[in-house]
């Protein structure tokens, strides 16, 4: 190998035939694997948002808020544009920051009659009950 002016060696050229070449070729398909599986590992999450009430001292609001591929505020305002009704008499579907909701009628044994709201945007997903 030759010897430059400083008495080293010459770097080697980063290419196909260098060993290190495959290496960091390694290396950068597992950084983009792990890069690209994260954000869709975040935005698989379920986040529990809590409830919204509309009236204090009433049973108007919603409860159960959850949340899959969105903030728990965006959640939160999709649920505060569901109108007020009651089972069996609708409104059941809606849309409201950009998600598209429908609804289906609860009536348990024991409870409240409720209105179980589910709503979709691209990848993202909100749940509710309307009471």
């Amino acid at each position: 190998m030759d010897w430059n002016s400083r008495g080293k060696k010459p770097a080697t050229a980063i290419g196909p035939g260098n060993p290190r070449f495959a290496r960091l070729a390694v290396a950068s398909v597992v950084v983009a694997a792990i890069a690209s599986v994260t954000p869709l590992a975040a935005s698989s999450a379920r986040l529990n948002c809590g409830s919204v009430g509309f009236e204090a001292g009433s049973e108007n609001g919603t409860g159960s808020i959850l949340a899959r591929g969105t903030t728990c505020s965006a959640a939160r305002r999709v649920a505060r544009g569901s109108a007020p009704s009651s089972p069996r008499h609708g409104p059941y579907s809606y849309r409201g920051a950009g998600f598209q909701c429908r609804g289906r009628d609860v009536i348990p044994q024991v409870g409240l009659d409720y209105i179980q709201f589910t709503c979709t945007r691209v990848n993202a997903r909100v749940t509710f009950a309307r009471y």
